[in-house]
Parts: C-alpha cells; sequence; structure tokens
C-alpha cells in the first residue's frame, strides 16, 4: 500500500491542470466511492477512479501503479519502464484509452509529474580515475598487458565474486540468468551488435554460442 491522502492528490492535480482542482472522491475501480477520512492509500496494480472538478466540470481519470511481480517487475525502475512506455505509446494507437499524465510517489510522500520528460539523467559524485574501457582499448591497440592491467583485473574479479556471491529471492535470482542470456545489454545483445560481415566470426558460431548460452540456463537454473 502507497500511503497518501487526497490533499496530496488533489495538489498533484491541480499542477497538472495549473488549475484549481477539488476531489469529489476515490474509489478503488468498480467499488463504492471513498471519502478523504477513509482513504488510505493505493494499492499495488489496482486501478483507482479519482473523480474531480476542475473549473466547474466534473472529471474522472484512473490511478493505476504496476503490481512487483516474479515478471520481471521486481525492482523500481522495472515499474517505472512499464508505465513510461504505457504513456508514450497509449497516445498513439487508434481506439486506444489516452494517457493524461506519468508520475510518482516520493519518499516526501509527495505524487509529481513526469509526463512531459525527453529523457532521465543521473547526477553523482567525483570519483577520481578513468574508465576501465580505456585499458581495453589500451591493450587491443598495444597488443600487450602490463602488470597494472593483470592488477586491475584480479581487483575487478573479486569485486564481482564479492558482490555476486550472495543468492537473492529464487525468482529474482532466474531472472538474472534469463537476463544474462537474451538482455540486450548481455550474451544475445552483444551478439546482435557484431556487424553482419563480421571477419571474426561466423553466423553459426554464434548460433551455437547461444544454444549453449540457453542450455547452461537450465543448468544453472536448479
Amino acid at each position: 500500500m502507497i500511503e497518501v491522502d487526497l490533499a496530496v492528490v488533489e495538489s498533484y492535480l491541480s499542477k497538472l491542470f495549473s488549475s484549481k482542482v477539488e476531489i469529489e472522491g476515490v474509489s478503488q475501480l468498480g467499488k463504492e466511492k471513498k471519502s478523504s477520512e477513509e482513504l488510505k492509500g493505493f494499492g499495488y496494480g489496482l486501478p483507482y477512479l479519482i473523480e474531480f472538478k476542475l473549473k466547474g466540470e466534473t472529471r474522472k481519470a484512473v490511478l493505476e501503479t504496476v503490481k512487483p511481480s516474479s515478471f520481471g517487475h521486481e525492482h523500481f525502475s522495472d515499474r517505472a519502464q512499464i508505465l513510461l512506455w504505457q504513456h508514450s505509446t497509449f497516445n498513439k494507437l487508434p481506439k486506444h484509452v489516452r494517457s493524461i499524465d506519468v508520475g510518482a510517489f516520493t519518499v516526501k510522500g509527495e505524487m509529481i509529474s513526469v509526463g512531459d520528460c525527453r529523457e532521465f539523467f543521473i547526477l553523482t559524485e567525483l570519483v577520481e580515475g578513468q574508465l576501465y574501457h580505456k585499458d581495453l582499448d589500451r591493450i587491443y591497440v598495444e597488443g600487450r598487458l602490463k602488470e597494472t592491467d593483470i592488477d586491475r583485473c584480479i581487483a575487478l574479479s573479486e569485486y564481482l565474486a564479492s558482490i555476486h556471491s550472495k543468492r537473492g529471492p529464487p525468482d529474482l535470482y532466474v531472472r538474472r540468468i534469463r537476463e544474462l542470456v537474451g538482455h540486450g545489454e548481455c550474451v544475445m545483445g552483444i551478439v546482435d551488435s557484431y556487424p553482419k560481415d563480421a571477419a571474426f566470426v561466423e553466423p553459426e558460431e554464434l548460433k551455437r554460442i547461444e544454444k549453449l548460452c540457453v542450455e547452461w540456463r537450465w543448468k544453472l537454473k536448479d
């Protein structure tokens, strides 16, 4: 349950429509309307009917979240991806329900709109150094390893072994194995990034690698 009161919903809608909004009622779709005292929050994956007055006109909208599940919805970012995609496509499809906005509940209990976002970014702290791929590029050009290259490889391997040493929930473990094979940034994504006329590998060899990965997925799942 995402805890929120009607005042927060009212504030969000007022900002969205750039005009004062008055909530007339909120209820789980198909169920009895709740008053402001009765509403405690929004249940995951449940659609809620919001009735509100805007410029003297009563309007209705449906607010819905995505329920965490083992279908690739375990993480906050998974669920955000689904909703962002829906918002970007619903209004392009003929005869489809229209999307008014896509938003988020914040840690402060507020509701914010991200419907007009064009691209997301991340802001991090500064750490001195350089990206590891520069070492790999240099090794490729020079055709030789330095002692520091070996040390860095070992350090990276130990770090990766450390953070992957603990299994999470079984469903999440299976998902990670599935993504290791089929995700766009993992095995099949790398395979698809090779040019069709690559001189260093034949298509049949890539097919063989993919098939072996699928076989190993079934071994690792157990």
